[in-house]
């Protein structure tokens, strides 16, 4: 990756930067307790859950407080043509983790912590890891993405494409789970998650005309079954998307360690980062 092309990532975060208007749109009842972003306030400890939440309107009769907080510290660094897909949105065993307070979360992914210390080590990617000027343009690459889970709803509840119902996600702790619970049903689940996907990136406003990119959080993506995998299915739908043949590390504060990241998600990041300048 050349110096002097660095400027085309930038290029390319810069043609679909999340609106006021969009950000309405996919923090509205339907997806507002599966979407985020990956955009957190300087020094977060995992607390300030209304980050993000302060800037939608439905609370503010004019809008001109929630317009004016967005513009001041969202507005331009919040990008849709970037997504973090994790695997499934579930649930652990635990009560403050349990399905049922996961569907009243606002925006949940925002309470995980950016350096994967918040809530007993669990944090979407540690950005910590990426420093900030070796990996500058990584950094800048995965902040402010939109960040939801593949698998949302269970077996059988999109039956119409035309009505996509609120996802209500499916209850399993590990990927490993959910591919024993999905097992023969895994194409047909899968396929109903698209049409569902699809329709959550549609509501963000994200146009698919275009080039976007879509890093996988999780080996499950990647792995197998017989000679199906959900990362040849994912491609398929969405042709004008950059997905990687390989994944990024994504909850493993408790397994997981500086040379791990180092060794494994830089050579990621490097291959979209290079795919990205070749489109311009």
């Amino acid at each position: 990756m050349k110096i002097k092309d660095i400027h085309k990532i930038d290029t390319f975060l810069n043609e679909q930067p999340v609106t006021y208007e969009d950000f309405q749109k996919i923090s509205a009842e339907k997806y507002r307790h599966v979407a985020s972003f990956a955009l957190w306030p300087q020094n977060y400890d995992g607390h300030d859950a209304a980050f993000l939440t302060k800037a939608r309107c439905e609370n503010d009769k004019d809008g001109k407080r929630s317009r004016t907080y967005f513009n001041d510290n969202l507005s331009g660094n919040l990008h849709k043509n970037v997504i973090l897909l994790g695997l499934n949105f579930g649930a652990r065993s635990d009560k403050k983790y349990s399905l049922e307070n996961l569907l009243r979360q606002d925006m949940v992914n925002q309470y995980r912590g950016r350096s994967g210390s918040a809530y007993h080590g669990y944090g979407p990617i540690k950005f910590d890891y990426l420093d900030e000027q070796t990996h500058y343009n990584f950094k800048k690459l995965i902040s402010g993405a939109y960040m939801t889970d593949l698998f949302k709803w269970d077996k059988n509840q999109i039956n119409n494409s035309n009505n996509i119902p609120k996802p209500n996600g499916i209850s399993t702790k590990t990927g490993n789970e959910l591919m024993k619970y999905l097992n023969s049903d895994l194409p047909n689940v899968l396929n109903q998650n698209i049409i569902g996907l699809k329709d959550e990136l549609e509501t963000l406003g994200l146009d698919t005309d275009k080039h976007f990119v879509v890093f996988l959080l999780g080996r499950s993506f990647v792995a197998k079954k017989g000679n199906y995998s959900i990362i040849d299915r994912l491609k398929d739908a969405f042709p004008t998307a950059y997905i990687g043949d390989d994944f990024l590390y994504h909850y493993s504060a408790r397994y997981f360690d500086e040379q791990k990241f180092q060794n494994h998600n830089i050579p990621v990041f490097q291959k979209y980062a290079e795919k990205i300048i070749d489109w311009y």
